[in-house]
């Protein structure tokens, strides 16, 4: 029988830049387990996902990628080691990213799957993570120009008010 989840992984995606293909994981993972959790594994299936790069994890863990490969067929790995004491029992830890390219066309899918290891590597725990659908990202403000905007408005409102005029304007009855 398979390994129940005693842990889970929170998934928030976020689309990047003007490429709809490409999107960027951001992981929390909470430790249910009796023992401190030292390594998990999030699976990115082959037919959907064409790469993933830029793995992130907090100090204290070592994250790798291993890409998909739809020959195998294989799916893409995102394992990250602990390499000190790991995750506490009922403890949360975020800060877990990694960057995924799906295949054109493909559309993401509604959950991963995950996998998490005992010290000595024994698989201890599986399940899967609800996968919400990505948050376009949202371009700042240019800086300069915003602020020169704002400078602009404060000048006038001074000299309309060193002129002793009120700040809004009435035109004079005919």
């Amino acid at each position: 029988s398979a390994p129940a989840a005693a842990a889970s992984v929170t998934i928030v995606p976020t689309g990047l830049g003007d490429d709809p293909l490409t999107v960027r994981y951001d992981f929390a993972v909470t430790n249910s387990f009796a023992d401190p959790l030292l390594q998990f594994r999030v699976l990115f299936p082959e037919n959907v996902y064409a790469t993933l790069s830029d793995p992130l994890a907090p100090d204290g863990w070592d994250p790798i990628v291993l890409p998909p490969d739809p020959l195998l067929p294989d799916p893409g790995v995102f394992d990250v080691l602990a390499l000190g004491d790991g995750l506490g029992t009922s403890l949360t830890l975020g800060g877990f990213s990694v960057v995924a390219r799906l295949f054109d066309g493909a559309a993401a899918p509604s959950s991963l799957a995950l996998q998490f290891f005992s010290p000595d590597f024994e698989l201890i725990g599986e399940g899967s993570a609800i996968l919400p659908r990505p948050v376009a990202s949202v371009p700042a403000p240019a800086a300069l120009p915003l602020m020169l905007t704002a400078l602009a408005m404060l000048t006038l409102a001074r000299r309309r008010a060193a002129c002793g005029r009120a700040s809004v304007w009435f035109p004079a009855p005919a």
